[in-house]
């Protein structure tokens, strides 16, 4: 069993449900269900972890991220970090880094730990446009996105476009995860408390400048309320959508692939949207959008919406990321690796005559109670995998097993 292990970037630990960063990280897990999921994150939120990542294969290490969004592109906690990855235990084929700023750390930390040649996926959130790649007044983290690229075996943005933000970067390296938001038809809708009286539409965005709820105020018609459902639950959240006039998007500047703007779609909802070249792609193959640029034109569209559907379509947007992710991850685990360790044969032999020994007992057994971290331990490993033995994660520690005939599946 191969294993990666997760690096984190959440914007709300206190709702991880409604964490766009976090769906990403948990599609990744599900569609990879043969690899061991090592997943970093603060104790206090353990629960709701266990509870998203269903029957997957995992560990959950125990690593506090700093709560501010900008503090977590600086600080890594290399202490911590080296506290909970105990490499004379467990194994690291795959580093998955969701804070792009930080992968030099976590490559750094692993170098310390003489694991030199991770298999290391970076995954950009953030860069979809000039306002939203966070690097035009803070050039350190510019270059940090830039190494980041560089650093990693692959790196994922969510589409073509977001290259040219980049700048100068390996693009043959680069894999692209365009994300399709959850299907709220998956969730029964339920009438909130109070409800309109009027007609209505639903913004389903923060009250914050750049989803431009300000403008939406001054641009409203005065028959018409709003209903912002950020404090309902999913399904209230859904009722509101299906009884509304429309919904409305009126991003205009910083815009990242906000799949929030999709739920309406989703539901057969129409959307009236302010023109956006990043909308613009993650709203393809819809037929419920109507274009707007200015105050006129957005009033006419909420007045006269376009009619619901009872069968929408908006394109599959998770097939092509699942597809990426899967085939990059099988490219890597298939690949022969030279080279290997005058303690291989050694390893096999306390394998053969200790089935389901741990990987520290057979540490203890070869190399002495005192064998600090060895680089040969992960070429060792390969070696190992390539010829037939078989790695299993039994309490978050790698135990070996040989397996006959020689196993040849490299599917992830």
């Amino acid at each position: 069993m191969r294993t990666i292990l997760h690096f984190l970037s959440i914007v709300c630990w206190e709702n991880l449900q409604a964490d766009s960063n976090f769906e990403v990280f948990l599609k990744t897990v599900r569609w990879l269900p043969r690899m061991h999921h090592y997943v970093l994150v603060p104790w206090r939120v353990n629960h709701e972890v266990t509870e998203a990542m269903g029957d997957a294969s995992y560990t959950l290490l125990p690593y506090e991220y700093p709560r501010n969004v900008l503090r977590a592109r600086h600080e890594f906690r290399s202490d911590e970090f080296a506290r909970v990855v105990n490499l004379r235990k467990m194994d690291v084929d795959f580093v998955f880094c969701h804070q792009p700023e930080l992968l030099g750390n976590l490559l750094a930390a692993f170098s310390a730990k003489s694991v030199s040649a991770l298999v290391s996926f970076v995954f950009f959130h953030w860069i979809d446009c000039p306002a939203s790649r966070g690097s035009a007044c803070n050039v350190p983290v510019a270059y940090r996105q830039r190494e980041a690229a560089t650093l990693a075996s692959r790196f994922f943005v969510h589409s073509p476009r977001a290259l040219q933000y980049l700048g100068d970067v390996p693009v043959e390296k680069a894999s692209y995860m365009p994300l399709s938001a959850a299907d709220l038809r998956s969730v029964e809708s339920q009438e909130p408390e109070s409800v309109p009286k009027r007609p209505y539409v639903v913004f389903n965005h923060r009250r914050a400048h750049s989803t431009g709820w300000k403008q939406l105020e001054s641009w409203m018609p005065p028959e018409l309320d709003i209903v912002y459902t950020r404090a309902y639950n999913r399904a209230e959240y859904r009722w509101l959508l299906e009884h509304a006039q429309c919904a409305v998007c009126m991003i205009s500047s910083y815009c990242t692939w906000n799949m929030a703007v999709q739920d309406p779609l989703n539901l057969g909802v129409p959307l009236v949207c302010r023109r956006h070249p990043v909308l613009k792609e993650m709203l393809k193959g819809s037929t419920l959008v109507t274009w707007v640029d200015e105050k006129k034109e957005f009033q006419e569209a909420v007045r006269h919406p376009l009619p619901h559907q009872q069968e929408p379509r908006l394109y599959g947007f998770d097939v092509d990321f699942r597809d990426n992710l899967v085939r990059n991850v099988g490219a890597f685990v298939s690949q022969t690796h030279r080279g290997g360790s005058k303690y291989t044969e050694r390893w096999k032999t306390e394998i053969r005559k200790t089935p389901g020994i741990s990987k520290a007992e057979l540490i203890k057994r070869v190399h002495g109670k005192t064998a600090s971290a060895h680089a040969s331990w992960q070429y060792i490993r390969r070696e190992l995998l390539r010829e037939g033995f078989e790695s299993r994660i039994i309490r978050g520690e790698t135990v070996w097993y040989i397996i006959e005939p020689t196993n040849t599946n490299t599917t992830p």
